[in-house]
């Protein structure tokens, strides 16, 4: 027994090895960012374990050459086991892959994916067979395998085992987005056997499950089909989930129809009163407003007061984008509202009038900080009455305002707006006492804020090291924080020394470290506590082979709970991290700051987690083109984050696309002067010579000014050259704060923030 044992051991050690055939890294990369023609040049000519077998599988399957995939997935099922010279029949393959073999990491996807290609060969038969080999250890990957086994059932004319497969199906899967997936299959397999009024329950079964998403589309419409063609008539209840699946899938004409005639059948009265709500909102959604109006009119009563449904109305519209009119008849509203209602309706009217400040804005504004001084949003509100009259030059109006939220307001959203401008009113006009006093503040309780980048990279001439030195050092000894973080973080950022900032690091009380600390623990380790916790472990098989697709399915899975969301960015930020995915190592560590509620402060945070923040990838593109262009690297690599927080596969809603988010029409501009007929903007180093052309083009162009150059990146040159004449150029600061685009304020901004950290950790 002791010599099998051994045996046995020895072999798994010998497997294992062989799996570790090439850099983890360099793997990880092959499949996430290059091609599938790539991938198998590079994969072919090397030794291939199973991970390689592997992603050769997927490669192909990209290709639509199956019998190539098929092959590479059979050989990635075993550890230490493969038959190069396979006959790819469906019983010669399943009987390799049932073989008595160490399975691999891969076996469970391998398999799944031969059940799939027979499918589409049409050996139904053998899919089954295949599926039934899947195990639960991949929840996504087994939901997904069972369902296929169903469709294959069914082609069988196994209807009944189909539907069993499912219900089955329903034990395992209780999320909302699993089980309306699982019934609209059931349903299809009802409509397939003619059994129109099953087909018709499960659709709606899946509609009260989850109302939202493309599963829910598909439900509405076929459910609608079914009831036009039978002329079955629904109860108010059905009616109602029929009609509000319809308004969630922008069928508002449709959903206005339903719930027309569930509210002439009801007597239930709690659902004809949802039902007449949902009504008045479809016809404002789909803008038949003639429609609404004459629904309120004619049911309005004690249980649907006018004013309630003049306010969905308003809701829609507003949501719909056509504020002007929701804006009229929230305006309309104020006096006749009372409440929470009341406080909603005047807080969305004083925050349009904030941002677009028509004459005589104020009022709602301070009507609004006035009666409602609590909500911490007030910030805003002040932010923007001061910025209006810095505006117009109304210097002590604007202190008044940026004080009065500085002070009341002190961890608010935009604090660090109103103290970047009070130091630069305080500046102007030679106070330096209360000008140091707004620094520190920004530097001290707002680590993270773009305005204190801005002021700290300016700043730090002003102090020697050895005057920050001497603060640090009586600071700690007399327990005054703000000295000594003050002094920490100038002297990070006039040092630009990692070592040296760690150094004092230690130095610090555990009261300011403890979080970084507990944040860093947890990624490094992969400290994971929820109930998804071996499902977020397992996922390391295909960040090693830079396998999207799996990652994807089993994130779909992960709750909404709030311990399996930390979970999951902790093991994003984790294997984002390991294996050159810098898009999850970046994002998902911002989300755990955010879950935590630590601010970003590049002077308390430890290295692992400043790496996932600033990540150095692509290093190889960026130093290449860079060269080329002339443009410093560091700019580059703050476009990026900037850009698309080093996610190559991006694409904006307006169709910019890749790691430098560019338009289709900019790129083919630069093309044409690359002298270049065929490019992929997802190619991480093509985006990155692109976009770095482009910026040099700008940089031509604006002179090197750094503000207008990414101004025009992000808004366009048009657009700058218009800013550059229509507001007065008297600083940098007022010029990037006044620019009519938020989306570019903040890009300015955001961006100079992002090239000050790479000149610290990039030199």
């Amino acid at each position: 027994m002791k010599a099998a044992h051994l045996a046995i051991v020895a072999l798994f050690v010998v497997s294992s090895c062989f799996t570790k055939a090439g850099d983890d890294a360099a793997r990880s990369e092959l499949g996430f960012y290059y091609s599938a023609d790539h991938v198998i040049k590079t994969l072919e000519s090397e030794e291939k374990g199973s991970r390689e077998h592997f992603m050769l599988g997927a490669a192909h399957r990209k290709k639509d050459n199956q019998k190539k995939a098929l092959f590479h997935y059979a050989n990635s099922c075993f550890s230490s086991h493969q038959d190069q010279g396979l006959k790819l029949f469906p019983g010669t393959v399943y009987s390799f892959v049932t073989g008595f073999h160490f399975k691999s990491d891969y076996y469970n996807d391998a398999v799944g994916e031969i059940a799939e290609i027979f499918f589409n060969y049409r050996e139904f038969e053998f899919t089954v067979k295949f599926c039934d080999l899947v195990k639960k250890d991949d929840p996504g990957l087994y939901r997904d395998t069972m369902l296929l086994k169903s469709r294959a059932l069914s082609e069988l004319n196994r209807h009944e085992e189909a539907l069993k497969t499912l219900s089955r199906l329903t034990v395992d899967f209780d999320d909302p987005g699993s089980l309306s997936l699982i019934k609209v299959r059931m349903a299809s397999l009802h409509e397939k056997t003619s059994n129109t009024a099953e087909a018709l329950k499960s659709y709606l079964d899946a509609l009260k499950t989850r109302d939202t998403g493309w599963q829910s589309g598909i439900a509405v419409k076929n459910a609608l089909k079914i009831a036009e063609k039978s002329g079955d008539t629904f109860d108010v209840l059905d009616a109602l989930v029929l009609g509000k699946a319809a308004y969630n899938n922008a069928l508002y004409s449709e959903a206005a129809d339903i719930l027309k005639k569930s509210i002439q059948n009801s007597k239930d009265q709690n659902a004809r009163t949802e039902a007449i709500q949902f009504l008045v909102r479809s016809y404002a959604r789909g803008n038949k407003l003639q429609e609404t109006d004459s629904i309120i009119q004619q049911y309005r009563s004690a249980a649907l007061p006018e004013a309630d449904l003049q306010k969905l109305k308003a809701d829609e519209l507003w949501a719909a984008r056509n504020k002007t009119a929701g804006l009229a008849v929230y305006q309309a509203l104020l006096e006749k509202l009372s409440g929470t209602a009341h406080q909603e309706v005047l807080k969305k009217v004083a925050w349009y009038m904030a941002e677009k400040r028509p004459a005589g804005f104020e009022k709602y504004v301070l009507e609004y900080k006035t009666k409602y001084p609590e909500d911490m949003q007030c910030d805003f509100l002040l932010w923007m009455l001061g910025k209006a009259a810095l505006k117009q030059k109304e210097t002590a109006a604007a202190t008044a305002f940026f004080e009065e939220g500085a002070s009341k307001y002190p961890q608010g959203v935009y604090t660090d707006n109103m103290r970047f401008w009070l130091y630069k009113i305080h500046e102007a006009a030679g106070k330096k006492t209360d000008r140091e006093k707004r620094f520190r503040e920004l530097v001290v309780q707002h680590p993270d804020s773009a305005y204190t980048w801005t002021l700290m990279h300016r700043r730090q001439g002003d102090y020697s090291v050895e005057s920050l030195e001497k603060e640090f050092d009586e600071g700690l000894s007399s327990g005054d924080r703000e000295a000594y973080l003050f002094a920490h973080t100038m002297l990070t950022i006039k040092q630009k020394d990692l070592k040296d900032r760690d150094r004092r690091l230690k130095k610090l009380p555990s009261a300011d470290t403890a979080e970084y600390r507990k944040l860093d623990d947890s990624v490094q380790k992969l400290s994971l506590s929820s109930s998804c916790k071996d499902q977020l472990v397992r996922m390391k098989k295909y960040f090693e082979t830079g396998y999207v697709d799996g990652i994807t399915r089993e994130l779909n899975l992960i709750p909404d709970e709030k311990e399996a969301q930390r979970d999951k960015n902790i093991a994003l930020a984790h294997f984002g991290q390991k294996y050159a995915h810098p898009y999850h190592a970046l994002y998902s560590t911002l989300e755990l700051m955010k879950y935590h509620g630590t601010p970003e402060s590049i002077a308390l945070m430890y290295q692992p987690t400043l790496q996932r923040l600033m990540p150095l990838s692509f290093s190889e593109c960026v130093n290449r083109t860079s060269g080329e262009f002339r443009i410093d690297k560091n700019m580059i690599l703050a476009v990026i984050k900037a850009e698309s927080l080093f996610n190559p596969k991006a694409v904006s809603p307006v169709g910019a696309e890749g790691l430098m988010q560019l338009m289709p029409a900019t790129a083919k501009g630069v093309a044409r002067d690359l002298k270049l007929q065929e490019y992929e903007l997802k190619d991480p180093c093509t985006s990155i010579r692109f976009g770095t052309h482009h910026l040099a083009w700008l940089d031509r162009m604006f002179k090197g000014n750094f503000d207008y150059m990414v101004s025009g990146y992000n808004a366009g040159p048009g657009n700058v050259r218009v800013w550059q004449r229509d507001i007065p150029a008297e600083d940098a600061d007022y010029f990037a704060e006044f620019v009519p685009f938020q989306e570019t304020r903040y890009y300015i901004f955001n961006t100079r923030k992002f090239l000050y950290q790479y000149m610290i950790i990039n030199r």
